[in-house]
C-alpha cells in the first residue's frame, strides 16, 4: 500500500479494534531459518512448506545480494508466521535427502508378488519405468525420500487389492519375495527384519475369519470365497463364540427347513 492507504487502512483497524502490526521483528525469523537449515531441511523444502519464495527467505536471511545492504530489521507479520510454523522435525526434511531403501524395496516388491506391474508402480508414483528398474533387479542402498514417501503412500493404499497381472506373482514367487501381509508395519523398514510367511504356524478359523471380515467381506460373501456350506460356517462361528449375521442364520434356516421338507 501506498502511504497515504496504509495510513486510512491503519485509522481504520485502530477504531475498530482490530489493529494489529504488519511487521515484525525479524531476527526470530532469521533464527528459526537457521535452526531449520542446522536440522537438515533444505531450502527448497522450507519453500514447499510456508509458500514463501526463495528470493524473500534469502533477503531475510542475507539482504539482498549485490545490493551491499544488510539483512531487514523487520518481516511482514504474515511472512514471519508462514515461516516460524514450520516445525523442526525430520519429517519436515528435504525431499532430496537420501535414506535408506531397505523399506522400499520391500514394498514394491511385496506389490509385485500380489500382482502390481513393475509398469503400474511406475505410473501410480510418477516414475519412469528405467528409474524403478533398478529396485527390481538391483539392491541400491539409498533412495531420494521423495520417492520414498511416494513408495509408501501406494503401499498403504494397494496392500490389500490384489493386482491384475499373475505374470508379476509368477515373477516375484519365483524370485521370493514376500507379499504384503508378510511384514509388520512397525519393522518394514527394519534392515534385520523378517517376512512372516505364516509357514511354521497354522491359521485357525478364528483368525481366518477376521481377517476376511476385516476385508469387507460379509459372511454370504466368505461363503463364496471359502466354497462352504452356511451351516458350516454357522457351526463353525457358534463353536468359537463367534456372533453370525442375521442373513447367515436366516440362509442357514432356510436350507435346513427345504431339507427337512424334502425328506
Amino acid at each position: 500500500m501506498c502511504n497515504t492507504c496504509y495510513q486510512t487502512h491503519r485509522n481504520k483497524q485502530v477504531a475498530y479494534g482490530r489493529w494489529t502490526t504488519l511487521r515484525v521483528d525479524a531476527e526470530p525469523v532469521r533464527a528459526h531459518l537457521t535452526a531449520l537449515r542446522e536440522a537438515g531441511v533444505g531450502e527448497r523444502r522450507i519453500v514447499e512448506l510456508s509458500g514463501v519464495s526463495r528470493s524473500a527467505l534469502q533477503i531475510i536471511r542475507r539482504g539482498r545480494l549485490g545490493a551491499n545492504r544488510p539483512p531487514r530489521a523487520h518481516v511482514l507479520s504474515r511472512t514471519a508466521d508462514r515461516i516460524m510454523a514450520i516445525p523442526l522435525d525430520v519429517d519436515n526434511r528435504s525431499y532430496g535427502v537420501r535414506i535408506d531403501a531397505t523399506g522400499s524395496l520391500r514394498r514394491i516388491r511385496a506389490l509385485h508378488a500380489i500382482g502390481w506391474t513393475q509398469t503400474e508402480i511406475a505410473h501410480r508414483i510418477g516414475s519412469t519405468l528405467q528409474n524403478l528398474n533398478r529396485y527390481f533387479i538391483s539392491e541400491p542402498e539409498k533412495i531420494n525420500r521423495s520417492t520414498a514417501v511416494s513408495i509408501a503412500r501406494l503401499f498403504d493404499q494397494l496392500q490389500l487389492i490384489p493386482g491384475p497381472s499373475e505374470r508379476a506373482r509368477r515373477h516375484a514367487k519365483k524370485l521370493g519375495w514376500a507379499p504384503p501381509l508378510a511384514w509388520d508395519e512397525d519393522t518394514i523398514d527394519d534392515p534385520a527384519a523378517m517376512p512372516d510367511r505364516g509357514a511354521h504356524r497354522p491359521v485357525g478359523f478364528p483368525e481366518r475369519y477376521t481377517e476376511m471380515r476385516d476385508l469387507g467381506f460379509n459372511d454370504l460373501q466368505i461363503l463364496g470365497k471359502w466354497g462352504i456350506q452356511p451351516e458350516s460356517l454357522l457351526r463353525q462361528l457358534n463353536r468359537y463364540d463367534m456372533k453370525p449375521s442375521p442373513a447367515l442364520v436366516t440362509l442357514a434356516s432356510s436350507i435346513k427347513h427345504r431339507k427337512s421338507v424334502a425328506s
